[in-house]
């Protein structure tokens, strides 16, 4: 992979996403878990930090932005240290 390909973080991806449909953390929090969005916005804040989801979050982010399968890129994606 070139350099380019990997310079994304799934928190950028993320992040473009949600903006994309003008979605803030409470928002999408809401829309992943309606009965308890405090522990879903408390999720998606880790993960805007840069925490890599575990790829069944993943997919239920993709599901939830409309990604059409696009996951974002994965832990084996970003090089660490």
């Amino acid at each position: 992979m070139t350099s380019a390909a990997t310079s994304q973080t799934y928190a950028d991806w993320l992040r473009e996403r949600m903006e994309e449909r003008g979605l803030t953390q409470r928002g999408f929090a809401k829309l992943l878990n309606p009965s308890d969005p405090e522990t879903a916005r408390r999720s998606i804040r880790r993960h805007l930090k840069g925490m890599v989801p575990l790829e069944r979050t993943r997919q239920i982010y993709a599901h939830a932005l409309g990604t059409n399968g696009d996951l974002g890129p994965s832990a084996d994606d970003v090089e660490d240290d």
